[in-house]
């Protein structure tokens, strides 16, 4: 049925598609529909495809298994030759952060929330950040989640600088005394916003600013901050954590 509709259109202007992962890789298989058009057609082994184009603006959805749904728009004006190219986003394989990559993905590795205190003092801070690394000062990261994106906002989702800290000064019954801490603790807060991918279970995280090499971490409920009492806190442990990051 496609073939006969593209036979009998053949003389109409074509509008030419791609079909690319976020790596610039064409997609082979993808099934593509165009809005208002009773049609599909699927992408060849060098991610293109095409349908006869019509005045205005033209709509095209893409699917296929193992990658999220995506949309591309295209416009069209008699004389000209239309054009269009989707990216589509690769599902990750679980829940959590995973970080785009030059050429792949890269999970952040959860890592718990330790606390070092004494009877007025108290130091949060993460023991272990992983080996996720990158070179881009602003990254991005795909999060998978079961949670709907009113509950996401719930969270209270924040990512901070972290600074290492070797050891401090505790008071103690007999004086000061110097305590070997050896955590990555929170220095300074920073932005970052939270798109839709088309998909209920991932989402995309943009950061809003360049960042300065050193050590991040994503953390929610104010886990990370040193007035909160953990002993206290009403949360599960999975939540009890950070998701650190590196910018080399």
């Amino acid at each position: 049925m496609i073939s006969l509709f593209l036979f009998a259109c053949s003389s109409q202007t074509l509008v030419q598609g791609t079909v690319q992962d976020i790596w610039n890789k064409p997609i082979e298989g993808v099934q593509v529909q165009m809005e208002k058009v009773d049609q599909s057609t699927q992408t060849k082994s060098s991610g293109t495809f095409s349908f006869p184009a019509m005045e205005g603006t033209m709509r095209f959805r893409t699917t296929k298994e193992g990658f999220i749904p995506s949309v591309g728009e295209s416009s069209y004006t008699k004389g000209e030759s239309p054009s269009v190219q989707i990216s589509m986003y690769p599902a990750v394989e679980s829940n959590g952060f995973w970080m785009v990559d030059a050429e792949q993905y890269t999970p952040l590795k959860a890592s718990g929330v330790t606390k070092k205190e004494s009877t007025d003092q108290r130091i949060l801070g993460l023991y272990d950040v992983g080996k996720a690394q990158t070179n881009k000062p602003k990254p991005s990261f795909v999060f998978r989640t079961t949670l709907r994106k009113e509950q996401l906002q719930q969270l209270d989702l924040e990512l901070h600088r972290l600074s290492f800290i070797d050891k401090a000064t505790f008071n103690s019954l007999t004086g000061p005394k110097e305590v070997d801490i050896d955590l990555w603790v929170p220095e300074a807060q920073a932005k970052f916003v939270i798109k839709d991918l088309g998909a209920e279970d991932h989402f995309l995280i943009e950061i809003s600013d360049p960042l300065e090499a050193g050590v991040y971490a994503f953390h929610s409920h104010n886990v990370l901050n040193k007035a909160v009492n953990m002993d206290t806190v009403n949360l599960p442990k999975e939540l009890l954590m950070g998701f650190p990051f590196e910018i080399k």
